[in-house]
């Protein structure tokens, strides 16, 4: 059964406290490309030395100003249509249906963030040990919170995502090493509205051991990682089984469900690296490079309609359309059909 507990915390304490945590989190993807899906398998890719499209004839360049530097993180809201590339100072933010690109420059990041999360035009950031949401379509910071306290607060080590609901209310991703009774990741839904910080906590218990991957697509939040578990074998030792999964929360009821799930061999050391979602498709990329894509767009399961094919340098995945993936292996991007 599902534990949810809630705790009310002043705003000062959250921004103003001290901590012996440390924000730790995901790597940053080592893609030196952020790609943009802008539908019917095109895309933007954003490098450091400007834009081009990416389609079915291959990558040409593409006339739209970017910022000076190589874009650092990026994140896509397919539900909304928007998508936000984060540059060192500034921000490029894409009307995905329009294929429009608008530059905001000066943008004053706490520190260049590491993840980015976005949800219409409200984009979320971690930032070193800093929490933050901006409004993309101006670059302004609406809120900033200190990652240790509310780390050292809920009792949590690392930070790994922030997806902004509304400029008031966020949800956060966070994990802790522990014994594999208890549970590693919680997701955190923040609610600022009232100038107290309300912490609706939802533990995701025993259904995952090591959460190490999270992205959205406008109305799901996805977390992905490993369970471990022990089983008598036929012989009668013990036997470890692995398996690979991605979790679903659901911002509108506040529940978990355990939406994928691949056992894995035990002899392997099994890690979720990639996960993506959008247009009806759901992808989990392993740190070997093995990557499986699921048509989530109906209301029941998801099926599995491409892999799991191994992918050689998998730095990043993301969702083109609903037909189409981008597989990413540092500079070099390929589209990929999955149907």
């Amino acid at each position: 059964m599902e534990l949810a507990l809630r705790a009310l915390v002043l705003v000062s304490a959250l921004l103003c406290g001290t901590s012996c945590n440390s924000p730790r989190r995901a790597k940053a993807s080592p893609s030196s490309v952020v790609v943009v899906p802008l539908g019917e398998s095109r895309c933007y890719l954003f490098g450091a030395s400007g834009v081009e499209i990416l389609d079915a004839r291959g990558r040409h360049p593409a006339d739209v100003r970017v910022p000076a530097g190589a874009p650092i993180a990026g994140a896509v809201d397919s539900g909304s249509g928007w998508a936000a590339v984060a540059y060192p100072h500034a921000l490029a933010v894409v009307n995905m249906s329009e294929g429009s690109v608008r530059i905001v420059d000066d943008v004053l990041w706490e520190h260049p963030p590491q993840v980015l999360g976005i949800g219409e035009s409200t984009i979320g950031t971690l930032e070193d040990d800093t929490i933050a949401l901006y409004d993309a379509l101006q670059g302004k910071r609406i809120r900033r919170d200190d990652g240790s306290t509310f780390l050292n607060h809920f009792g949590m080590e690392e930070l790994l995502y922030v997806l902004p609901l509304s400029q008031d209310r966020m949800l956060i991703v966070a994990k802790k090493s522990m014994g594999l009774e208890a549970p590693r990741a919680t997701v955190f839904d923040v609610d600022r509205k009232s100038g107290v910080l309300d912490g609706q906590e939802r533990p995701f218990s025993s259904q995952i051991h090591d959460a190490d991957a999270c992205t959205a697509d406008g109305r799901w939040l996805y977390v992905a990682g490993t369970h471990w578990s022990q089983e008598r074998s036929l012989t009668g030792g013990i036997e470890q089984r692995i398996t690979a999964k991605v979790l679903r929360h659901d911002p509108s009821t506040g529940r978990n469900e355990v939406f994928v799930q691949e056992p894995q061999r035990a002899s392997k050391d099994v890690r979720v690296a990639h996960v993506a979602a959008g247009f009806g498709l759901l992808v989990m990329g392993l740190e070997d490079g093995r990557v499986y894509v699921y048509d989530v767009a109906g209301s029941g399961l998801p099926n599995q309609v491409w892999g799991p094919s191994e992918v050689p340098g998998l730095s990043g995945i993301v969702c083109v359309d609903k037909d189409h993936i981008a597989l990413i292996s540092g500079a070099d991007v390929k589209l990929q059909n999955v149907r």
